[in-house]
């Protein structure tokens, strides 16, 4: 691990004890709130959002769920990427759906979205967004 000083790395455009995606980093303000029983997520919406799936099975409502479930986006045999659901959740008709929790929509994003709802017409996405 690299480590840098406060003004290196506001100079490379980083806030100091935030990583390069802009989430708190162990030890600093913010990085209890993404952890879910044990496990660090990559922000506290997706912690929250681990945290109402569970009660989801609890209730009864759905089967299961699984994070950070990999999906190959390939066309005509030629791999484009790979797209890492935040959630798959297996609904009691044993249907899926993906859960995917935003707070900036990017480009890439938009792309495997598009690659995504084209290749796994059977999957229901539902992207939940975060101010």
């Amino acid at each position: 691990m690299i480590r840098v000083t406060a003004a290196e790395a506001r100079r490379m455009g980083l806030t100091p004890g935030r990583s390069k995606f802009n989430v708190a980093m162990k030890g600093t303000p913010g990085y209890q709130a993404r952890i879910y029983r044990g496990t660090v997520y990559d922000s506290a919406a997706e912690a929250a959002m681990a945290g109402d799936l569970d009660m989801r099975v609890r209730a009864a409502v759905i089967k299961s769920w699984q994070r950070q479930v990999p999906f190959s986006l390939a066309v005509n045999g030629q791999k484009i990427a790979t797209y890492k659901a935040d959630f798959l959740v297996r609904l009691n008709d044993f249907s899926q759906e993906v859960f995917e929790v935003k707070g900036v929509a990017t480009g890439t994003w938009r792309l495997k979205e598009k690659l995504f709802r084209a290749l796994y017409p059977e999957i229901k996405l539902t992207v939940v967004k975060v101010k």
